[in-house]
Parts: structure tokens; sequence; C-alpha cells
């Protein structure tokens, strides 16, 4: 059923995307369909168990000896808090956000999930929206402009690399 031609992507404001921007390029959080499934299989590399275990591994021990680490001197911790830094730091890699600083980056994308969409009325509607966009800029101002700039400048084995090489418009920064 989710793979019909008659399912469309919804959430993350997708309504809007469309209306606006028309379906090219679009990201593939939004794409439904055939452009959905060819650019999924076109990054499904970059995601694939072999390369995650072999290319990051080294990663994955190293924020997991820190954050044991941390968890020992403060002797207590929070599981969920300590494997979503895990799970970000590892997916920042693999979609090139080496730039930004991974504390923070783990902290605005915790906001930006966390937020309710459940908002009571026209007024506390436009302010959960509008504090959802504040987020999303954020995101896109500390963490992914100043990725796109460096793989402008040397692209590597990474998702922003390949969207760019696919001829995504991304504006400059």
């Amino acid at each position: 059923m989710l793979r019909s031609g008659g399912v469309r992507q919804a959430g993350f404001r997708a309504e809007l995307l469309e209306r606006f921007t028309g379906r090219t390029h679009a990201p593939v959080l939004f794409q439904d369909g055939e452009a959905h499934q060819k650019q999924r299989s076109a990054t499904a590399r970059f995601f694939a168990p072999k390369v995650v275990a072999t290319r990051y591994r080294q990663l994955m021990e190293n924020l997991s000896d820190r954050l044991v680490e941390r968890f020992r001197s403060a002797g207590h911790a929070e599981l969920d808090a300590m494997s979503l830094e895990l799970a970000v730091a590892v997916a920042a890699e693999i979609v090139g956000l080496r730039q930004s600083d991974q504390r923070g980056r783990s902290r605005r994308l915790n906001r930006f999930f966390a937020a309710s969409g459940s908002q009571r009325g026209w007024r506390s509607a436009f302010v959960g929206f509008a504090l959802g966009q504040y987020r999303m800029l954020a995101f896109y101002l500390h963490d992914v402009r100043p990725a796109i700039r460096v793989r402008r400048a040397g692209p590597r084995e990474d998702v922003i690399s390949h969207l760019i090489e696919q001829g995504y418009r991304i504006a400059k920064s």
C-alpha cells in the first residue's frame, strides 16, 4: 500500500513544499513513488550495514567509550539520550554534517522532533508552526549550510556530496 502511486507524503509540511516548489528535486523525505524509490536506491549505499560497520565502526567505538566514561564520571545517565547522541553522530557522518558541534546538533534535532503537533486554536497552531520553522532554520544555519559549503569546495563520500552531484539546487551559502 505504501508503495502505491496513490500514497502521498504527509507531515513536515510536505503539502507546503509541493505547493510552493513543485516536485523537481524535492527532498527524499517529501518524494513519492518512483522518484522516492530512485533516490532511496541511489543513497542506500551510504547506509548499507557493511558500509556502516566498516567505515563508521571506529567512530561508534570511540563515542561509545566517551559516553560510558561520562556515565561513570556522573554516576548516572539517560540511556535514551546516550543512544540518540550515538545515532545522531553516525547519521551526521553518513549525511556529511561533520562541521557542526555534535552536542549542539543533537540538541537542535531533539528540539525539532520533540515539538508537539497538536495545538488548539489558530494562535497556538501558528506559534507552534513558527517555532518549528525557527528550529528547522537553526538546524539549517548551524549544521547543513556549513556542510554544503565544505562539500562544494571538495566533495566527499556522503549524502550531501551525492545530492550536489545530482544537481540539487542548494542555496549558496
